[in-house]
């Protein structure tokens, strides 16, 4: 299975070479945005974002939020320090316990 720039899903059995587009629903897209899966995901967020401000909501629900972003950011920076030191680096910050 993949999906084109448009958004446009296809899929093909192993070994052949026959795609075959799959119906999907893709959207809406915004008065004036060019054609692309980025225009209209960007769509659907924007109204998620105008429904939860209607709501007087400071989050959309299933979004990432600042926390998610500094922590992503925190292993980005640790990764480049590792990549320039050649030795594992710790992430600051919590711990994420995991189950064995």
């Amino acid at each position: 299975m993949k999906v084109d720039g448009n958004g446009y899903v296809w899929t093909a059995k192993v070994g052949d070479g026959d795609w075959t587009s799959v119906e999907t629903d893709r959207g809406e897209l915004a008065p004036g945005m060019a054609e692309g899966s980025w225009s209209r995901g960007f769509t659907a967020f924007a109204k998620k974002i105008i429904a939860a401000l209607s709501a007087g909501k400071t989050t959309v629900d299933g979004a990432a939020t600042f926390e998610d972003g500094y922590r992503t950011q925190l292993v980005l920076d640790a990764a480049r320090r590792s990549d320039e030191s050649g030795c594992r680096e710790k992430v600051p910050g919590k711990t994420l316990k995991t189950e064995k």
